[in-house]
């Protein structure tokens, strides 16, 4: 029954996965980096929960059921890490002295892998929200024209008539900018973008806050991990050593015993479970700051290639010469500065971009065509409403 279950939640969300509203760059994050760290949580807690992740030096006096205890104990708790340089203080309470920060993280890898996942679904849950409450549902404008690859010609015609339509109709609906101040919001033509901007900035900003998240819960010396681990690495120093990830701890604990006979204990540890942690996390930071680049790059060029007025016309002037349907520059102006607009070419270009030119193509042009028919029905005047 689990294993059938688990089949059905990857059918499901293969089935989200192709339906994608986004592009390469959005994909590194909403879909690589939680695969990413669900595998890593996996493998985390397989050694965490079923092999030994922690072995203490125990005392002569102590028997085996002792033994499994205090490694029990000291797993539990928090152990401490001093170097090999420094002695061990042991003050007046009995214990050693925890003059460094305790490892309070090791127990909770695994969930705190799976909230930096949840933490990269966040943009997507965004812009998902975004797109279906601003009229263009490019989710379902691309489910669509994916769906018309396998389709015969008639139904495929068929498919693109029903989608040309509900895009003219919320074309339709907006109100003219000109004259207005602030022309923001949903019928003025650029919201579906703003809001896109908008998710690539969560993305960055994601990829960044994590890794000062991870620099307060692993410890001071995380924000220039990965830099220092390779860096150590290629001078041929002991890059394994790091205070954020030491796999020689501390562990101080009570026995108690009858009446008032408190025995203090303090131990040394072989915390192998941070031989995984530290090579898991030198491989996130690396990544973290792969998907901040590059989702900064993806923002960057979309701001480019999409908000440019040239830029617009030429991607729209290339699909109508491509259908035939070309006539000249001033009426391919128009169509994209007052019919199409900005959010009508970026959809355009996600459809271009997760399915094929000659989808993109068919749909430009039932959108031409409604277009020329519609401007018929006006006067001059009025062309500048359309």
């Amino acid at each position: 029954m689990v294993a059938e279950d688990l089949i059905g939640a990857l059918r499901e969300g293969s089935k989200l996965v192709s339906n994608r509203d986004d592009d390469a760059f959005d994909r590194l994050s909403n879909k690589y980096s939680i695969g990413l760290l669900f595998m890593c949580a996996l493998l985390i807690s397989s050694y965490s929960y079923i092999g030994d992740p922690i072995d203490c030096y125990e005392p002569q006096e102590f028997e085996d059921q002792w033994v499994e205890y205090m490694d029990n104990i000291c797993w539990v708790q928090n152990t401490y890490y001093i170097p090999f340089n420094q002695s061990i203080v042991k003050p007046e309470s009995g214990f050693a002295d925890k003059h460094k920060e305790e490892l309070q993280y090791y127990q909770w890898v695994p969930i705190i892998l799976a909230m930096q996942a949840f933490l990269f679904m966040i943009p997507g849950v965004f812009w998902n929200i975004a797109a279906e409450g601003s009229g263009y549902n490019i989710k379902d404008i691309v489910k669509i024209c994916r769906d018309t690859e396998s389709l015969n010609p008639e139904t495929r015609d068929e498919s693109i008539t029903y989608l040309a339509n509900n895009m003219v109709r919320f074309i339709n609906y907006r109100q003219p900018y000109k004259n207005r101040r602030m022309p923001m919001g949903k019928r003025f033509g650029k919201y579906v973008f703003i809001m896109y901007m908008i998710t690539k900035m969560l993305y960055i900003a994601n990829a960044v806050i994590q890794i000062f998240l991870l620099n307060a819960i692993l410890g001071d010396g995380y924000t220039n991990f990965g830099y220092a681990s390779v860096r150590d690495l290629t001078k041929g120093l002991d890059w394994q050593t790091s205070p954020v990830f030491p796999q020689i701890t501390i562990c101080s604990f009570e026995i108690r015993r009858l009446g008032q006979n408190i025995h203090r204990y303090t131990v040394q540890c072989l915390l192998s479970v941070n031989l995984f942690n530290e090579k898991v996390y030198m491989v996130i930071w690396w990544w973290l700051l792969l998907v901040a680049v590059l989702s900064t790059l993806g923002l960057i060029l979309w701001l480019f290639t999409a908000t440019s007025s040239s830029s617009q016309r030429a991607y729209t002037k290339k699909y109508l010469k491509i259908m035939g349907r070309y006539h000249k520059d001033h009426d391919v102006a128009h169509f994209v500065e007052h019919f199409l607009r900005l959010d009508g070419v970026f959809t355009l270009r996600q459809i271009g971009k997760n399915t094929n030119d000659a989808v993109v193509g068919e749909v430009m042009a039932a959108l031409w065509d409604r277009y020329m028919d519609t401007r018929k029905t006006f006067s001059p005047m009025e062309e500048e409403r359309v």
